[in-house]
């Protein structure tokens, strides 16, 4: 499901909200920009409380690139992105990262 760059947030709350509210549910983060979707979406203040609020995972995975590769980076850059106080960093146990 893709609504574009400029609603790609809205398409992200909807599969929370009205799509999957609840169980597994996996998220293809690199439509446009992994890094982007990672810090400004998936790490907002709105989107970070969704997920915390869901009974169930969220995986973002990469559908670009190496598999391997992608996954190591994106692991790589949220475990140096620990320090920071973005939303992001407290959700390991509600979201992972992977193919």
């Amino acid at each position: 499901m893709s609504w574009g760059r400029e609603r790609e947030s809205d398409c992200v709350r909807h599969i929370l909200d009205s799509g999957y509210p609840d169980g597994l549910v996996s998220i293809v983060g690199d439509s446009f920009d992994i890094w982007s979707f990672l810090d400004d979406i998936v790490g907002s203040e709105d989107v970070a409380r969704r997920i915390r609020a869901r009974s169930g995972t969220v995986v973002v995975r990469p559908d670009s690139g190496d598999p391997v590769d992608m996954v190591l980076k994106v692991a790589s850059s949220e475990k140096k992105k620990k320090k920071r106080t973005k939303p992001l960093i407290c959700l390991d146990q509600c979201l992972e990262t992977g193919p």
